[in-house]
């Protein structure tokens, strides 16, 4: 539970990732409490801009909207503040008039890097950012598409076919999202391919542990 110093965290101090969108929200101050303790001061525009879940938690007269504080408890800070960092890119791009790209697979070049990418894209799922949801299935398919075939080897020290499993049986099911983007991966052979086939080819032995795979997930 956040000790009461957290709690009443100044909304005066620091804000993470500041903006200035022209909105009367970049003038109001919101509290992001999650796990660990860690606490976050963000303005208000940033996070309602492209989230319906932080929209419906601000938006109305709640606990959270009358004391300008979302309590995440069980979110991991690390992933908040990439996520917060994701929606500057996502609010600054749109501002600019750019591409609104702010997701690029090649800042995740290793499998190790793929459950990170599934995280955030449960944690976006559950925030109901649906921009940066597609762009981050997006990346994690170019992830898969592109990864270096020596890395997908049986003996790779940070490629296996149990990493990639546990990657893939993080995304939930019973969600709307993940199940069809683990759908979509599952249905593409392509990828399926990607992700073994050179295992296959220079360890013929692991067919068995292969087909559980495919099974698997």
């Amino acid at each position: 539970m956040h000790n009461e110093p957290e709690a009443m965290m100044d909304r005066d101090g620091e804000v993470l990732f500041p903006i200035s969108s022209g909105d009367d929200d970049d003038q109001v101050r919101i509290i992001i409490e999650c796990a660990e303790n860690k606490s976050f001061v963000v303005q208000k525009s940033l996070i309602t801009k492209h989230s319906d879940f932080f929209r419906a938690c601000l938006g109305h007269d709640c606990q959270e909207s009358r004391n300008s504080t979302i309590r995440l408890l069980d979110v991991n800070p690390d992933l908040m503040v990439l996520y917060l960092d994701l929606a500057h890119r996502q609010l600054q791009k749109r501002l600019r008039l750019g591409p609104e790209v702010v997701i690029l697979s090649r800042d995740y070049p290793l499998v190790a890097d793929w459950a990170c990418l599934i995280e955030l894209y449960q944690l976006i799922d559950f925030l109901q950012n649906v921009g940066l949801l597609k762009q981050v299935a997006y990346a994690l398919r170019g992830c898969i598409s592109f990864t270096p075939r020596q890395m997908c080897t049986v003996d790779a020290e940070d490629a296996t076919i149990d990493r990639i499993l546990e990657a893939f049986e993080m995304l939930e099911v019973n969600h709307r999202y993940q199940a069809r983007f683990r759908d979509d991966i599952i249905s593409d052979k392509y990828l399926i391919l990607r992700l073994f086939g050179n295992a296959l080819i220079q360890e013929p032995g692991t067919l068995e542990k292969f087909l559980s795979a495919i099974i698997r997930i």
